[in-house]
């Protein structure tokens, strides 16, 4: 059985790979700090939990700067993580029209 070769096909995988990412990163500093992400706040006392999975980073969590520590104006603190997700959203819906926007241009121009 032959796969089929996919045009563009970089288009349509990079969103997804920094989704996954994005993911990972988030999954890795949750994990190695028992389901707790850190949160570098003003004024947060160490292990104070801000919400059910966000807590004041603490002097003993690891892998800080994985954790919740970039200020990001208007939308609060974040991750690397998050960046990553977000870079996601931004990306796949565009990515998605230039890719079938190369698509219609290749089978009109009669190369597919």
């Amino acid at each position: 059985m032959r796969i089929p070769r996919i045009p563009y096909w970089p288009l349509l995988l990079g969103p997804w790979l920094s989704l996954g990412l994005g993911f990972l990163l988030n999954f890795v500093v949750m994990g190695v700090n028992n389901g707790w992400m850190p949160v570098q706040v003003p004024g947060c006392t160490g292990g104070e939990a801000l919400s059910q999975i966000h807590r004041c980073m603490a002097h003993a969590d690891h892998l800080k700067f994985l954790a919740d520590w970039l200020v990001i104006r208007g939308l609060g603190i974040a991750s690397i993580g998050d960046v990553f997700e977000w870079a996601y959203q931004a990306t796949q819906f565009p990515a998605m029209i230039i890719w079938l926007t190369l698509i219609l241009k290749d089978h009109q121009d009669g190369r597919l």
